[in-house]
């Protein structure tokens, strides 16, 4: 653990040294009585890959890790604050889910107690999705994201919420991958053994988003996430993934970020990741997936060109390339995709139909 700790200091000192991660602000509390604010989010597909907690109080992950956000799905959330204590509460697509409230509630606690707030917080938040049911395509990432904007508007207000890096933070405590669905289009999450909770968030990288194009295949599962950062750190495999996971980070920022790289780097990551949970005795793909991978093995021989496939912890496989034409061509060739573009997040209306179900939700709770 030290051996990472020094490495991810190193890794963090060159990121801030070149200007790539930004530092958070002071903000004064700025809350009120039936204050109620909203959020959103949006899922996430690592290209690093990212699996395992160092420390599982704070969410604090073994290394750094990079994803891209996709528009496959949006959450929204709404917030209220009450006077009254011990009565915090969330609403997820309309019904209490148990591990969105653990990790909700273990979150909202923790921000309570390091500023001193009374009273309650009271969350509303409805899914929509491009697909009906998949596994693997960043939903709790999207989530965490949406939870923390609306959490950190309403007890801070505007100047909370535009302060990126630290609303990454605080969804950190919902869903590690949460820190990288507010930070942007392609983001990273600087994490490493021993970090100060306070400098565990995400920050963009700087690279063009609109040259990299995608589509899912999306697949079913029963194959929870969280049970996945267990069985990924018991594997044999676990610590040489790890710190071939730093090796490459402190090459990253010596030399750049390159989408390229990055993109090619999503496929062999995928299988890194996946050998590490097959030692538990899970298979993430299933027969879908695993035909659609040797599709594109085909595909690929008799085509050039920069195109890969990824997926992380489900079987819905993404599909990755810097040609458009070529990405395609291989969908066209092999239906059953949703096409997917990386959302630009600089104004993101919440819609009419989410704010009035929020009221009324919020109006009955307080009758």
């Amino acid at each position: 653990m030290a051996e990472l700790r020094v490495m991810g200091e190193e890794i963090r000192k060159k990121l801030l040294d070149i200007g790539l991660i930004p530092k958070q602000k002071e903000h004064s509390i700025n809350i009120e009585e039936g204050k109620i604010s909203y959020g959103f989010g949006y899922p996430i597909t690592g290209l690093e890959k990212f699996l395992g907690y160092f420390d599982k109080q704070f969410n604090i992950a073994y290394f750094p890790s990079i994803s891209y956000l996709t528009d496959l799905s949006v959450t929204y959330s709404a917030c209220m604050y009450t006077s009254e204590t011990g009565s915090d509460s969330v609403v997820l697509d309309g019904r209490t889910d148990e591990s969105y409230n653990r990790r909700s509630l273990k979150a909202i606690n923790y921000i309570k107690d390091l500023y001193g707030i009374k009273g309650s917080l009271h969350f509303y938040l409805k899914r929509k999705k491009r697909y009906s049911d998949a596994k693997g395509l960043g939903e709790s990432a999207s989530v965490a994201a949406s939870a923390s904007r609306s959490a950190i508007s309403c007890i801070f207000g505007k100047d909370g919420l535009e302060d990126n890096p630290f609303v990454s933070r605080f969804a950190r405590l919902v869903s590690g991958s949460g820190t990288r669905s507010v930070s942007g289009s392609i983001s990273m999450w600087i994490s490493y053994p021993s970090i100060r909770e306070s400098e565990s968030y995400g920050f963009p990288l700087n690279l063009d988003h609109k040259k990299m194009h995608f589509a899912v295949y999306p697949y079913p599962a029963d194959f929870p996430t969280e049970n996945a950062h267990d069985m990924a750190h018991s594997s044999p495999g676990y610590n040489g993934w790890v710190k071939e996971k730093f090796q490459r980070m402190l090459d990253y920022s010596e030399t750049g970020f390159y989408l390229e790289g990055l993109i090619e780097r999503s496929q062999k990551d995928m299988f890194s990741m996946h050998s590490l949970l097959m030692y538990s005795g899970n298979m993430v793909l299933n027969s879908g997936s695993i035909s659609l991978i040797e599709k594109m093995r085909k595909f690929r021989l008799k085509n050039e060109g920069n195109i890969v496939y990824t997926a992380d912890t489900g079987p819905s496989i993404s599909v990755i390339s810097d040609d458009k034409k070529l990405l395609s061509q291989f969908l066209e060739e092999n239906p059953g995709s949703i096409e997917g573009k990386i959302p630009d997040q600089a104004v993101v209306q919440i819609p009419q139909w989410f704010t009035k179900e929020a009221e009324d939700y919020f109006g009955k709770l307080r009758s």
